[in-house]
């Protein structure tokens, strides 16, 4: 069986060492000290060890080490004993370091333990590892045991493996000019198929589509589609691209395209046979995009409420597709349920809706239409934003029964003077 090294190489980047680092081996693991360089970890065979060093020493502002274990490799690279430690040599070599040198491999180890080595005159990895065994676990414990294992040139667990920061982002710059859609698809259809390659081997989908388009005039187009679920479909992506740079025709040619995606953790609908049917997220993507290309992107959304006592302010939101938990009713004996705005005697078919009138309509008023009344409740606010009416708001709302039978609520606005009917009672 062919023999296996370890190489620890200590570094600032590991990101930028990686790509060359995964042309030597495709295993590499991660070793991330409490404080200090990150270091990669590169499990070669013996027979590749002399020209993976020989690689190595070419590179500037890094330490590294090999041996046959992980824990012997860290430690001598670490500390700068040795650059190539023989295996079955670990023991010695670890008996040449101070007792502290342990902590870059067990953190836990911590000022108490150093103390209590001290006073039983341990100064080295290998005081340590000639104690008895037994009787070090019943004083510390499995730190005690682990810290041997180390100090014997013992190898640690297997480290995670490494796996650089991804960048979802495509960049194409053109030796000609685009000057229609359809060669820009074409072109697009590639780049995203990259991009939902990459997602699809990590497990995302894409939240949102950034696209940037570089103009022959030297200006630059940007637009972002939210996305109402997570896809990493290049068709569907694709299909919304088209229908969202359909609706903001260009002024001048492309000469460079870019795309990026936001990465999310992908979902997964689960459907049931027992709840309604939920909408397929690719065809309601390309809907919303037909939507947003019709009446424009600032106008479609879903609506929330603001953090303001202003009557129906709101602002639209992207739309996003939820999948919301069932939940049980509980039922009370000894409480009745609560209605909001009505009596707690009440029941819903005894309830009364209003509907509301957007906007609210000029109306004329007398006491003689007037059969009974409620009110005024009386709200203003944002007076302090200016002087206009529609930085303000000053009103007083009454509930009205009329004459003929009708159930509505009024308001008398301050800035405009003037009645408006809000809405009508169901």
């Amino acid at each position: 069986m062919a023999q296996r090294r370890y190489i620890a190489v200590f570094t600032r980047s590991p990101q930028e060492l990686y790509p060359q680092a995964q042309s030597w081996t495709p295993h590499i693991e991660l070793f991330q000290p409490q404080a200090g360089r990150p270091a990669l970890i590169l499990e070669v065979m013996a027979r590749q060890e002399k020209e993976v060093v020989h690689e190595l020493d070419r590179l500037s502002d890094i330490r590294f080490a090999a041996a046959s274990t992980r824990a012997a490799a860290l430690l001598a690279a670490h500390t700068g004993a040795a650059r190539s430690v023989k295996a079955g040599k670990e023991s010695a070599l670890l008996a040449r370091l101070p007792i502290e040198a342990l902590g870059l491999l067990a953190p836990e180890m911590g000022r108490d333990a150093g103390l209590t080595f001290f006073r039983w005159g341990v100064r080295t990895p290998a005081d340590l590892s000639a104690l008895p065994d037994d009787e070090l676990e019943a004083r510390l414990g499995e730190l005690g045991s682990r810290l041997q294992k180390i100090a014997r040139g013992e190898d640690i667990r297997p480290l995670p493996l490494y796996e650089p920061d991804a960048e979802f982002e495509e960049c194409r710059e053109l030796e000609w000019t685009l000057d229609s859609l359809e060669p820009l698809s074409f072109l697009a259809s590639g780049m995203l198929e990259e991009l939902c390659r990459r997602l699809r081997s990590r497990g995302l989908a894409a939240e949102s589509l950034h696209i940037r388009l570089g103009l022959e005039n030297g200006d630059s187009l940007e637009r972002n589609i939210p996305l109402a679920f997570p896809l990493h479909s290049s068709k569907v992506l694709l299909s919304l691209l088209r229908l969202d740079l359909q609706s903001c025709p260009l002024q001048s040619g492309i000469r460079r395209l870019s795309l990026n995606v936001q990465p999310v953790r992908a979902r997964t609908l689960q459907y049931s046979l027992l709840q309604a049917s939920q909408p397929d997220p690719a065809r309601l993507s390309r809907t919303l995009a037909r939507l947003a290309a019709l009446v424009g992107q600032e106008r479609l959304g879903c609506p929330a409420a603001l953090d303001t006592h202003r009557p129906d302010a709101v602002r639209l939101e992207p739309m996003r597709l939820t999948v919301q938990k069932k939940q049980k009713k509980r039922h009370s004996s000894g409480n009745p349920d609560f209605f909001p705005g009505g009596d707690a005697d009440a029941s819903p078919a005894t309830r009364l809706t209003l509907r509301r009138l957007r906007p609210p309509r000029p109306v004329q008023l007398s006491r003689q239409d007037i059969r009974a009344s409620a009110g005024p409740w009386r709200s203003s606010g944002e007076w302090w934003q200016g002087t206009s009416q529609k930085s303000g708001w000053s009103r007083d709302e009454w509930d009205l029964e009329l004459e003929n039978g009708l159930l509505c609520r009024v308001f008398w606005d301050e800035q405009r003077k003037d009645w408006f009917l809000e809405g009508v009672y169901d």
